[in-house]
């Protein structure tokens, strides 16, 4: 047998963000996908992380719920468990089932992963996984490291991943497994600053001690109105008839001047966009769902009439691009407004 007898994987379909056509109906799935519970909890709510999803699992043949069980996303960077490297590599249809071989003594003791190509004796191994190697990079220093409870369960997820980097990259798309990110991350550093400074509180005044007193200690001159109003008594007394009639004139305010006042300026600019943002939304979300051109017309007329500056420019170069995307179906029927859209 040689090497143009081997199964080869099918060739994947054109990416949903390289096909209007297919780009709606993957929205359209991953609106329905973002509602569901049973999805996981980065997915839920988020259209776009769906959207990825679907165009990920497209380009592996495999159902996007499967992916988004097994995809993970660590300091910002997707990744597979390592069930997920081992069920695909198992799957692909070129290699018998993975295979560990666990051997050597002390630091050398480790896991090796290895099978066959099917129909052929000739045995592909990955790079052995030894506690040398883990103690070297790092991986059972995090407090939380997986290494140091469940080594059996990690040696052979590490392998499966390498013997994938080596042999069959392609499988994988290039992606890490969550593990490898978590431990070629390490854990974060934390800088010893020293000794804190300790601050105490100073002693309180003893009873008796008047202002005079505690400010002369402190060395700190006298509030300037006191001082004004022990030099001159007769401006004391302005002093304290002033404070008496700002107070009467707080009291006979009306009480409702603080609730009519109006909010900020820039509250209610925030506010407003974010009432057209949600309208917009919702246009688009109608524009999806449309099902002829009299449909998008009327999401147009909507966001004429309701919209103002970039949100009506997004709504209305939306329904553009599905009127394009109309435009080339083959069951469209000149401009027939019931004319069905996208094949349905």
């Amino acid at each position: 047998m040689n090497a143009n007898d081997l199964p080869v994987l099918a060739a994947a379909a054109p990416s949903v963000f390289l096909n209007v056509e297919r780009f709606q109906a993957a929205v359209r799935m991953a609106h329905l996908l973002a509602e569901s519970s049973l999805v996981p909890e980065a997915f839920q709510n988020s259209v776009p992380n769906c959207t990825i999803a679907i165009e990920l699992s497209e380009r592996m043949a495999m159902s996007p719920l499967m992916v988004m069980q097994h995809l993970a996303v660590v300091r910002g960077k997707p990744s597979w468990d390592g069930q997920m490297v081992i069920a695909k590599i198992n799957s692909c249809g070129r290699y018998e089932p993975l295979q560990f071989r666990f051997d050597g003594e002390g630091d050398q003791y480790g896991c090796t992963a290895w099978t066959r190509p099917i129909g052929s004796d000739r045995v592909l191994e990955g790079p052995k996984v030894t506690w040398a190697m883990v103690k070297a990079e790092g991986w059972n220093k995090r407090e939380d490291s997986k290494w140091r409870t469940i080594p059996d369960v990690m040696f052979p997820y590490r392998a499966a991943s390498f013997f994938g980097k080596r042999n069959c990259p392609e499988l994988l798309v290039g992606m890490p497994t969550t593990d490898e990110l978590l431990d070629f991350a390490g854990a974060p550093t934390v800088k010893n600053m020293g000794a804190a400074e300790v601050v105490k509180d100073p002693e309180p005044a003893a009873g008796g001690e008047d202002l005079e007193a505690i400010l002369a200690a402190a060395k700190m001159p006298k509030p300037a109105a006191e001082e004004g109003a022990q030099a001159n008594p007769s401006a004391a007394a302005s002093m304290q008839q002033t404070a008496t009639e700002r107070e009467q004139a707080d009291k006979s305010a009306p009480a409702a001047t603080s609730k009519s006042t109006h909010p900020p300026k820039a509250a209610a600019q925030a506010a407003g966009a974010a009432s057209s943002q949600f309208t917009a939304s919702k246009l688009i979300r109608q524009a999806d769902q449309a099902k002829t051109l009299a449909d998008l017309d009327q999401v147009a007329r909507e966001a004429e009439q309701s919209l103002d500056g970039e949100s009506r420019a997004e709504v209305l170069d939306y329904v553009r691009t599905c009127r394009s995307a109309f435009a080339t179906t083959t069951k469209a029927s000149g401009d027939d407004p019931n004319a069905p859209l996208f094949g349905q």
